[in-house]
Order: C-alpha cells, then sequence, then structure tokens
C-alpha cells in the first residue's frame, strides 16, 4: 500500500534549510544595520527646570540686593604757606566795607564776670580815673591847622558806643583854628569818660546834624589833667583759651586754642575765633595744599563737610591795637565726615565701575569700602537697600 505523502530529496531538505538559515542571518544583519532610534529628553521638563532656575535666581537677587558703604576717614595735616590777611568783622562794619581777599574774625572777650555776655566787650561803668590798663584807649593824635600849619596834639573822645572810622582831612575846629587829621583813623570807644566831664570839648563839624555829633569830640591835651602813667599801656601776658569759653562755640565756629590776645582798644583778653565757612571759603582761594584736598572730595561734594582744628600758627598783629592783621603760619588739622543719610539717596543705583574711580580718587585721605549682594551686581542697591557706616580712623 501506498502513501499520498511523497518524503522530499535529501539535497531538497537541505536547500530549504540553508535557505532558511540565510533569511535569519539577514535579517538579523538588517537589524543590527538599521539606525537605533534616538531618545528624546522631554522638552517639558527640560523648560521647567530653567524656569525654576531663573525664578528662583530673580527671588534671590531681589531679596538678597544690599550694598553696604564703609567710611573711614583720616585726620590730615595741612601746613598753609601763603600769607592770609585778616580783619576784625566789627570794623568791617563800622567803615561799611567787606575786603573779599581777607578773612573775617571775630573776638570772644574773656571776662571773670560770668552774668554778662563772653561774645561782647565789657564796658566799664566806673568813673574813677583810669588806670594803666583800662586808659588803654587814649591815644594823642597831632592835628594840624590848615591855614597857619600850626600843630597840636589832643585826644578824641568817642562816647558812641562803637568805633568810629574817620577819613583824612576830617576838620575840629578849636578856639577859631580849624584842623585836620593827616590821615584816616579808627577813634576806639572811650572807656573812662569822666576824666573829661569838666573840660572843654571841640566838636567834629562833618557830624554836624546827626546822631553821633555830641558823641565825637576832641580834647585838647594840655587841657586835661591825665597823667604819664594814664597814657601808658601795658599787655597782660597771654594765656591759653579757657575751656568754658570753647565749650560755648557752635559747631561752625573754629577757635585759635594756643593763646589769648589782649585787645588794646577795648582793654580786654578776647579769643579770636573764624566762621568754618567763611575760613574754607579762604583757604579755597589762598592755599594750593587746600586746593589739593578739596578737588580729591569733589565727586562727594554733597555729601561730605569737613571738620577743622587750628593746630598751630603765628599771627601778625598791629601794635597800636593789639589786634590780629595776618596769620605768617597756619597749620590745620582736617577730617571729612560723610553725611549717612544723604549718601543713602544719592548714591543708589550708582555704577559700581563710578564707585571705584572715587574710591580711588580720595583714597590719600579717607577710605570708602563698598561690598553689594548678589555677587555678580554691577551697580549700588536700590532706594531703602543702601547702608552707610562711619568708622573712626
Amino acid at each position: 500500500m501506498y502513501s499520498d505523502i511523497i518524503a522530499p530529496k535529501k539535497n531538497s531538505i537541505r536547500r530549504i534549510t540553508r535557505d532558511a538559515s540565510f533569511e535569519e542571518v539577514s535579517e538579523k544583519v538588517y537589524l543590527s544595520e538599521r539606525p537605533q532610534r534616538e531618545r528624546k529628553f522631554p522638552k517639558m521638563f527640560l523648560f521647567l527646570i530653567v524656569a525654576v532656575l531663573l525664578i528662583g535666581g530673580v527671588i534671590y537677587a531681589k531679596f538678597s540686593e544690599r550694598t553696604v558703604m564703609t567710611f573711614t576717614p583720616k585726620t590730615t595735616t595741612l601746613d598753609i604757606r601763603e600769607r592770609i590777611p585778616i580783619y576784625l568783622q566789627v570794623d568791617a562794619r563800622v567803615a561799611g566795607s567787606v575786603n573779599t581777599e581777607s578773612l573775617p574774625y571775630s573776638l570772644i572777650y574773656i571776662s571773670s564776670k560770668t552774668d554778662r555776655n563772653p561774645f561782647a566787650p565789657m564796658v566799664s561803668a566806673t568813673t574813677t580815673a583810669p588806670t594803666t590798663n583800662t586808659s588803654a584807649t587814649l591815644s594823642p593824635l597831632e592835628i594840624v591847622a590848615t591855614t597857619t600849619g600850626a600843630k597840636m596834639n589832643v585826644y578824641l573822645v568817642n562816647v558812641t558806643g562803637e568805633s568810629l572810622p574817620l577819613r583824612a582831612t576830617t576838620r575840629i575846629d578849636i578856639n577859631g583854628l580849624t584842623y585836620s587829621i593827616a590821615s584816616a583813623i579808627t577813634v576806639p570807644v572811650t572807656k573812662d569818660v569822666a576824666l573829661f566831664k569838666d573840660l572843654p570839648k571841640y566838636y567834629l563839624p562833618g557830624f554836624k546834624g546827626t546822631a553821633q555829633a555830641q558823641s565825637i569830640y576832641a580834647v585838647p591835651i594840655d587841657a586835661t589833667a591825665p597823667t604819664d602813667t594814664a597814657v601808658t599801656t601795658s599787655e597782660p601776658n597771654k594765656s591759653s583759651v579757657p575751656e568754658d569759653i570753647l565749650s560755648l562755640l557752635p559747631d561752625t565756629s573754629v577757635a585759635l586754642r594756643k593763646s589769648t590776645i589782649y585787645d588794646l582798644v577795648v582793654g580786654q583778653t578776647a579769643v579770636v575765633t573764624f566762621d568754618k565757612k567763611d575760613l574754607l571759603v579762604m583757604l579755597e582761594k589762598k592755599s594750593p595744599a587746600f586746593q589739593e584736598y578739596v578737588m580729591a572730595f569733589k565727586p562727594l561734594v554733597d555729601v561730605v563737610s569737613y571738620k577743622v582744628q587750628v593746630a598751630d600758627y603765628e599771627l601778625d598783629s598791629a601794635p597800636d591795637t593789639g589786634r590780629p592783621m595776618a596769620f605768617k603760619k597756619l597749620i590745620l588739622e582736617i577730617t571729612p565726615i560723610m553725611d549717612e543719610q544723604k549718601t543713602k539717596t544719592i548714591f543708589i543705583n550708582f555704577s559700581l565701575d563710578a564707585m571705584e574711580v572715587i574710591q580711588n580718587q580720595i583714597a590719600k585721605f579717607a577710605t570708602l569700602d563698598i561690598s553689594s549682594t548678589p555677587f555678580w551686581s554691577s551697580s549700588v542697591a536700590g532706594e531703602g537697600k543702601v547702608e552707610v557706616k562711619t568708622i573712626a580712623e
């Protein structure tokens, strides 16, 4: 009996197997050579990370923004070698003129009394004959008759209450002759008028019709009774300036602390003081050393002021009045003072590069340290986020 299935030939089985193996190998080669599909990082996740970093950075920058400025002043000694003319403010006011090329000063008179104004000269109420010091204002004056050339020595008595300037050729009528003054003078207040109470008085025609007409007059010396000692002056020893006087001075004043002066015009010891603003303005005109100092702080002109003390000095004084006329020598100690409140507002959002220029410019006279957060800041922090500190040298 024969089966319907016919067995394949051996060579056919071998070929089929070979073909199957070839297809399997080919499939494997194809799969290995086919490019693999790239795995892509989720874009949304990447965007989220970047957004978190950015928002975090902004929040950090906003809440950490801060600038601290630390100002350390240095006390600088300036040797002012230029001669600086000075004048008493009262004299200028009486004369009705102001010398812009000279430095004005004031005198604080020293007295043992405690119930008086130390900023005004003490007026004596005594009616006794003058002593050596109280008659310091009695200075003989030579006058010349305009017609005959005759000369006469007189005392000019001034009871107006203030020094009175008289110009050259001021006339004085005495016994029918007209005399005149050779040069301009300033007549100080006469302290002891009682000395001339019963003596002839010769008034100055130029004051006729004015309030001073009866308050300024001449008394011929040969008609008076003052002795030689009455017109002799002796200057007391100069002393150091009392601390209680210095404590009364405002911060806007600068005193010559080394010693007092003796004012021969009023016969009293006095302290010389200057207005600080006037002193600085005059120094800026006269002294190259001070000009250099001020120029260094020019970028900080709105926030820096100066503490000024006179360390040493030499005065040139008038021999007839004892009042100073000029500084022959002046050594100052000057320290910059920063206004912290103004600095906080003026320099907000200011470029740190510009601040570095200022730091280098003032380095000789002061130190300005600046620290800002965050570290990448390129400018001073904004309003309300700036702190300014001053550290003593």
